[in-house]
C-alpha cells in the first residue's frame, strides 16, 4: 500500500462534514503537502469530498456509502424464521449492530449502544438493559418475553423477536445475511451507471425529427417511445442516413435489445458485444428509465476495478479503510469490525485477526525498506471484539539485524484495552 493510499484510508475514515486541506492533512499526518495533495484529489473523485461554496472543502458521504445497507429487524425476523412480541412500530429501523448476551450484565454493559440487536436467551434484566439503551432484543432458544418486557417494546418502538434457533445459529444466519449484503454492494448494476431522463424519439416523428434532435443535443442514437411512453425500438444514423426525411421513423428502427436497472453491467456489456449494439435503453415495465452506452459500461467497470482493486487479497482490501499514523516510534493501523470480518459467532475473526497483524507487519518492515519474508507469527488472543466497534493494531519494530526482524503486535479496542498480543518474525 503507497503512502496516497494511507493518507486517502485516514480522509475516509474521518467524520463527515469535517473541513479538510493540504495544509492540515499534512501538519496531522506529518506528511509532504505533495502527498497529501494527491490523496485528497483522488478522494475527491471517488466522491468523498466535495468543495463547497463558502463552506471549504469538506469530508462528504460518498455514493458508495450510499448504498451500503444495513439489515432492518424485518428481514433478520425473515431470516432467523423469528416470532414478532413486541415493538412492531420499529420493524423497519435499521441495525447497525449486532452483541451476543454471552457474558455476564455488568460486561454486557459496555457494549449495549442505541441502535443494534442483542441477541440473549431468557434473561430479562439483559432485555430489559437492551430496551432502555434503545437495543432491539433477539431472544434464541425459542423462550417467550414477559409482559413487561412486551409493554415496554411496544411502547418505545424497539422490536423484541424471539427464534426457536440457538444462539450460535443465529449468528451464523446473520453473518451469512451481512456478507451476502456485502457482495451485493461489490456488483455493479445498470442502474449504478444509466444516464437517466433519456433524450428520445417517438415513432408517429420523422427522418427530419431525427435530423433536429441530433443537432440540438449531439446524439445521434435515440430510444424511440410509443404514445404510452414504451420503448418500441432504437434509431441510429446507419438506419436513416440517406432516406426520405418526411418519412416516419418507424419504418426504419430497428427491435430494441433492453435491460433493467438490475442487470449486471458486465451482462449488459456481453449484450453489447453480442447484438453489436452501442447503447441499450434501460426499461423496468413498460417505462424508459435510461439508456447506458459501451462508454457508459467502460468507465463504470473501470471505477469498480479501480475502487476494489480486483485481485487483491482480503487483507489487502480491508487493510484500504484503516487510518494509519506513526506515534511515539509506533505504528498504528485504526480500523472497525465489518461484515465480512466476522467469524460464524459474530465476532472478530481470529484467522483474519492473524493476517491482519501480518499485513501490517508487512507494511511497516517495507516502508523501512526491509524487503522479507514472514518466518513466524505467534498470537494470544485476550477477549472477542464486537461487530462494527473500531480497533487498532499497533506495531513496533523490537528487533532487526541484516538477516532477521522482529516485530511486535497489540490489538486494542475502542476502549483501548488490549484484546490480543503478538510477535511477527521476518527474514530478510
Amino acid at each position: 500500500m503507497t503512502k496516497v493510499h494511507l493518507v486517502m484510508s485516514h480522509i475516509k475514515n474521518l467524520e463527515i462534514g469535517r473541513k479538510i486541506s493540504v495544509r492540515s492533512i499534512a501538519r496531522e499526518l506529518g506528511i509532504s503537502g505533495g502527498t497529501a495533495y494527491k490523496a485528497i484529489k483522488e478522494c475527491e473523485e471517488e466522491g468523498y469530498i466535495k468543495t463547497l461554496p463558502r463552506a471549504g472543502t469538506l469530508r462528504v458521504e460518498s455514493p458508495k456509502e450510499k448504498q451500503i445497507k444495513n439489515l432492518t429487524y424485518e428481514e433478520v425476523l425473515e431470516i432467523v424464521d423469528g416470532e414478532l412480541l413486541g415493538g412492531e412500530a420499529g420493524i423497519e429501523k435499521p441495525i447497525y449492530k449486532f452483541v451476543i448476551g454471552a457474558m455476564e450484565l455488568d460486561a454486557m454493559k459496555k457494549y449495549i449502544t442505541p441502535g443494534g440487536i442483542l441477541i440473549v436467551g431468557n434473561r430479562e434484566a439483559a432485555q430489559n438493559m437492551a430496551l432502555k439503551n434503545e437495543n432491539g432484543v433477539l431472544i434464541s432458544g425459542g423462550f417467550q418475553c414477559t409482559e413487561k418486557i412486551r409493554t415496554m417494546a411496544n411502547q418505545l418502538g424497539i422490536p423484541v423477536i424471539s427464534s426457536s434457533y440457538d444462539t450460535y445459529t443465529i449468528a451464523s444466519l446473520i453473518n451469512k445475511a451481512l456478507s451476502q449484503n456485502l457482495i451485493r454492494q461489490r456488483i455493479l448494476y445498470v442502474g449504478d451507471i444509466m444516464k437517466t431522463e433519456p433524450v428520445a424519439l417517438y415513432d408517429h416523428e420523422t427522418v427530419n425529427h431525427w435530423k433536429e434532435r441530433a443537432e440540438e443535443t449531439g446524439f445521434d442514437r435515440f430510444p424511440v417511445l410509443d404514445d404510452k411512453n414504451k420503448v418500441v425500438g432504437m434509431i441510429t444514423p446507419r438506419d436513416v442516413l440517406g432516406k426520405d426525411g418526411t418519412e416516419l421513423i418507424s419504418k426504419y428502427m430497428k427491435k430494441p435489445v433492453q435491460v433493467n436497472p438490475k442487470t449486471t453491467v458486465a451482462y449488459a456489456a456481453h449484450i453489447m458485444e453480442w447484438e453489436d449494439v452501442e447503447q441499450i435503453p434501460v426499461t423496468e415495465g413498460d417505462k424508459c428509465l435510461g439508456i447506458i452506452s459501451r462508454g457508459d459500461v467502460l468507465k463504470g467497470l473501470k471505477e469498480r476495478w479501480m475502487s476494489h482493486k480486483t485481485g487483491a487479497s482480503l487483507e489487502d482490501r480491508i487493510i484500504e479503510n484503516f487510518s494509519y499514523e506513526e506515534k511515539n516510534k509506533r505504528f498504528i493501523f485504526s480500523g472497525r469490525v465489518t461484515g465480512e470480518m466476522l467469524d460464524p459467532l459474530g465476532t472478530l475473526s481470529r484467522s483474519l485477526l492473524s493476517m491482519i497483524m501480518v499485513k501490517c507487519s508487512s507494511i511497516i518492515l517495507k516502508n523501512q525498506n526491509l524487503y522479507t519474508e514472514i518466518d513466524n507469527v505467534s498470537m494470544n488472543i485476550i477477549k472477542p471484539i464486537q461487530p462494527e466497534h473500531h480497533f487498532s493494531v499497533e506495531l513496533e519494530l523490537v528487533f532487526t539485524s541484516k538477516s532477521h526482524s522482529k516485530v511486535e503486535v497489540r490489538v486494542k479496542n475502542s476502549e483501548e484495552e488490549c484484546v490480543a498480543i503478538g510477535i511477527v518474525s521476518a527474514v530478510h
